[in-house]
């Protein structure tokens, strides 16, 4: 507990707040500081913007019976792709879209790439080795709001600092996250610039790329007060689903800072925060982001 505080010490950031995030109706399930675990194939995580519902590479799930319930169109999208890996994570989200939703529908791709969601839901995907993180809210049909979720590996290459990054921004976030790894840290920045792609593209409907969010400053760690489960180390959660890989959520929530540029129409350098947390499942790292762009907030 000490370390967590240290940290939060070192980074100049905010206190600590008590995170517990927003639960939409749909979510009948108990609530474990944080984390909710459903019918032992999910868990949910939860944030400011949207509960994560996340799915490990390894879940018991027969995909066969799954894309059998799926509409034609999503069966046959599902049909054309060849690699297994990449078939599969498509099957899981939209089978854990389903789960989640209690709908016998799917988001379909429009014209443009991005993706239509059943009436009463915005949401986004992420997946990476196998592993599926969903982001998905209710919502009004009068309401205009995009989400965006990623799921990285918690170290990349720094060879590709210089797309992710200026100069002016590596030197910033050195400068907060003196206590991280580089590479980890690049993976955080890279992955919540991604959720920023995720949450815009819908509303923007053209391709933009890493320089048009820039990232500004962190300016709190949120954590959760208690544990009440079994911690596989300080400042934890863990949770194994059955038949799965063990999941260890970090307590601490990061938020990341970022100008949107004016060339996507969205308003004078908008701001736009992303969270982040650490996670490892089965043993490897990850870092999971999400952002929410709704007009006005």
């Amino acid at each position: 507990m000490k370390d967590r505080y240290d940290m939060v010490s070192r980074l100049n950031l905010n206190a600590c707040l008590s995170f517990m995030g927003t639960r939409p109706d749909f979510l009948k399930e108990g609530l474990l500081n944080g984390i909710v675990m459903n019918d032992l194939s999910y868990i949910t995580i939860q944030s400011d913007f949207a509960p994560i519902y996340f799915l490990p590479s390894d879940s018991a799930i027969d995909e066969n019976v799954a894309l059998s319930k799926f509409s034609t169109e999503v069966r046959q999208k599902a049909l054309t792709m060849t690699h297994p890996l990449r078939r599969s994570e498509f099957v899981k989200s939209r089978w854990l879209f389903r789960r989640v939703s209690k709908l016998d529908s799917d988001p379909v791709l429009s014209d443009y790439g991005d993706l239509i969601w059943p009436k009463g839901f915005k949401g986004s995907f992420s997946h990476k080795s196998g592993q599926v993180a969903l982001a998905l809210k209710e919502s009004d049909s009068d309401q205009v709001f995009s989400l965006g979720v990623d799921l990285e590996r918690a170290s990349v290459n720094e060879n590709i600092r210089e797309k992710v990054v200026t100069d002016a921004e590596w030197s910033l976030i050195l400068k907060a996250f003196s206590e991280f790894p580089p590479q980890k840290i690049l993976a955080a920045i890279f992955s919540a610039k991604e959720s920023i792609f995720k949450a815009l593209y819908p509303l923007v409907k053209r391709k933009f790329w890493f320089d048009a969010a820039v990232y500004v400053g962190c300016d709190n760690i949120k954590s959760y007060s208690g544990f009440n489960g079994d911690a596989h180390q300080p400042g934890a959660i863990s949770k194994k689903l059955s038949n799965s890989s063990s999941v260890v959520v970090s307590e601490n929530v990061i938020n990341l800072n970022f100008l949107i540029a004016d060339s996507l129409g969205l308003g004078m350098k908008m701001p736009l925060t992303v969270q982040y947390r650490d996670m490892t499942v089965g043993g490897e790292t990850f870092v999971l982001t999400v952002t929410k762009y709704f007009p006005g907030e």
